[in-house]
């Protein structure tokens, strides 16, 4: 009965050291995987102040991870993470199968470049990044959703591309789908700079759809809807429509007829997603309170007392088509008008070294130009909807443009000695006298 006994304590012992030995077998083996997992996924070699794992509570932290990258064509450099805790259920492991949350605090990730960020980090063949991080050993572990919070990302510690404030949500909705959504409390592409910016995505296989995008700056925005090829992200397009934004957001260049000036707008854009300049985009633009001055001959004319405030008026309207490629701008259908007294329009090419190529009509009241003889009859000597028109030819830079207009009108001035002056300045009093009127 004893030896019985003891054979039947012995081996209840023994199966119990057995359960003890797989659990803890399992155990490790579960945490290795993890952590090799984390290394192997995102190719690089983790670091971690200490690491809490719980298999019976499906729960995983580590603190103050640090990353750096293996791969030197990888996008990515460096990430440094506050916080890390995933959540799994223990159930999952005797299905071979574990399915992954993760929460991800405190983050900042450096770039090496902004080519194939996109694909490093959404395509679902990438499997760390989405929804199927998966890991070779036993167990198979999947992370079916990521969620980041309070994070930073940085170009290299240049300020060309950065992001801060990041909340990011991605999880999967199938094998090669995922649905997300992304917060960001400020935004610097190149000289673009965003106090918010939010995008609600899908993951459709190797394609990004965007439902929704919302870049906002001061009180002005940019929105709209677009599709990334995550296999080939220079190929992306995007729709815009721009309400309410400060010139100064885009071109950061002072334009003379834009000081101050808001954009509405629509158009569309195709090419690199960070690379923008290496784009194309058309569309129209529509400018509230633009202001015409620093031209020499609106200098001219704003030295007649009733037209001083030429130098700082704002425009009835201004508005313009344009096509984008490469840099190269090509403005047309541009219209400037201002109270009647004024009207330009024209053409106008800017090219990426800043060049400037316009041709415009430049029109005044005809009956203003009734009494200066000179003026209308050999410059201002096209007559059309009540104006008298003459061309005008715009070349120099955007900080320094010149005009063939002023030249002429010196020109005008000096023929037949004093006498051309004297009609010239005669008709200027009487324009002035008209104009007081």
């Amino acid at each position: 009965m004893k030896k019985s006994f003891f054979w039947g304590a012995g081996l209840v012992s023994l199966i119990v050291a057995i359960i003890i030995g797989a659990w803890m077998a399992i155990y490790f083996q579960v945490k290795d995987t993890l952590i090799s997992g984390l290394q192997t996924s995102s190719h690089s070699t983790v670091a971690f102040n200490d690491f809490t794992f719980s298999l019976s509570g499906g729960y995983i932290e580590a603190n103050k991870l640090k990353l750096n990258s293996r791969d030197e064509s990888s996008p990515w450099k460096q990430a440094d993470i506050g916080r890390l805790t995933g959540r799994f259920n223990p159930f999952d492991i005797f299905k071979g199968r574990i399915a992954l949350s993760v929460e991800v605090e405190k983050a900042q990730v450096i770039l090496q470049s902004t080519s194939g960020v996109l694909t490093c980090c959404l395509n679902p063949n990438h499997r760390f990044a989405t929804h199927t991080a998966q890991t070779k050993s036993w167990p198979l572990i999947e992370i079916r959703k990521i969620s980041i919070q309070d994070s930073a990302i940085l170009l290299n510690n240049n300020s060309t591309v950065s992001a801060d404030g990041i909340d990011l949500t991605l999880e999967t909705t199938g094998e090669q789908n995922a649905v997300g959504s992304l917060n960001c409390q400020q935004l610097i592409i190149h000289s673009l700079q965003f106090d918010k910016a939010v995008i609600n995505f899908q993951i459709d296989n190797n394609n990004l759809r965007i439902d929704k995008y919302l870049l906002q700056a001061s009180n002005g925005s940019i929105s709209g809807t677009g599709g990334i090829p995550l296999d080939n992200p220079d190929n992306s397009t995007l729709h815009f429509t721009i309400h309410q934004l400060p010139i100064r957001v885009l071109v950061p260049t002072k334009w003379p007829i834009t000081v101050n000036s808001l954009m509405n707008g629509t158009g569309d854009y195709t090419g690199s997603v960070f690379d923008w300049q290496k784009g194309k985009a058309h569309g129209s633009l529509q400018f509230e309170q633009a202001e015409l001055s620093a031209l020499p001959f609106i200098t001219k004319l704003a030295a007649i007392p009733s037209l001083n405030s030429l130098l700082s008026a704002t425009l009835d309207e201004a508005k313009t088509d344009y096509n984008y490629t490469t840099g190269n701008f090509n403005f047309t259908k541009l219209v400037l008008t201002k109270n009647q007294l004024i009207s330009l329009q024209g053409n106008l090419d800017v090219s990426a070294s800043r060049e400037l190529n316009g041709n415009f009509k430049l029109g005044i009241p005809t009956n203003a130009l009734a009494i200066a003889p000179p003026v209308k009859e050999k410059i201002f000597n096209q007559e059309n909807d009540g104006f008298s028109w003459t061309d005008l030819k715009i070349t120099g830079t955007p900080d320094k443009i010149q005009e063939d207009l002023t030249p002429r009108l010196i020109a005008l001035s000096q023929e037949e000695g004093g006498k051309a002056q004297d009609l010239i300045n005669q008709g200027i009093q009487k324009l002035n006298d008209w104009l007081k009127k």
